[in-house]
């Protein structure tokens, strides 16, 4: 764990699969929470410095690997053998449940990078009303 993130959470899928979260939480009362999506060839652990500098302005940044990516990706960059993207989706939308339960006070952003906004625009259009705010 890097002093960006300050704890982790491991969920578990409808098909078995553990989603690795990073979680950067503030002392104390949180202005809203921070979802990312991460970009192709790239990993959760890469947005710490943007963490920390969240955190220091009062909100709670989660990000976690997709499928195929990060250190417990099994073949890089492949989501899955059959509906590989439609799995990606349902995955944020695991995170994105478990963020609504965990900080229920505070408003949802959704913030994706590169390959992460294809997704975002993908799962917005499928769960609009799952978050306060898009950022592409």
């Amino acid at each position: 764990m890097t002093d960006d993130f300050t704890a982790e959470q491991s969920l578990v899928t409808d098909d078995g699969h553990i989603i690795h979260c990073r979680i950067s939480e503030p002392d104390g009362v949180s202005r809203g929470v921070i979802q990312i999506l991460h970009g192709l060839a790239e990993h959760c652990a890469r947005y710490g410095r943007f963490a920390a500098v969240a955190r220091a302005h009062g909100y709670v940044v989660v990000t976690h690997d997709h499928r195929g990516h990060g250190p417990n990706a099994e073949v890089l960059g492949h989501f899955a053998d059959e509906n590989g993207f439609d799995k990606v989706l349902a995955d944020v939308g695991t995170v994105n449940s478990w963020l609504h339960k965990r900080w229920q006070q505070v408003p949802v952003v959704l913030l994706g990078h590169s390959m992460g906004s294809f997704i975002a625009q993908a799962y917005a259009t499928q769960r609009p009303g799952s978050f306060s705010l898009l950022i592409l």
